[in-house]
């Protein structure tokens, strides 16, 4: 059995309904589950 992968668009759907539950306003989290990530900054280890 495998899992399915989530799309980008359900990703986002689910933040939105997950970051009211930490606090956040929903139409904060809408403009934060739709908004670009930052670039990564990568390190040396």
């Amino acid at each position: 059995m495998s899992t399915p992968t989530a799309t980008p668009e359900e990703a986002d759907t689910v933040l939105e309904w997950a970051l009211p539950m930490l606090g956040i306003s929903p139409a904060k989290a809408k403009r934060l589950a739709h908004a670009p990530l930052p670039p990564l900054e990568v390190t040396q280890a």
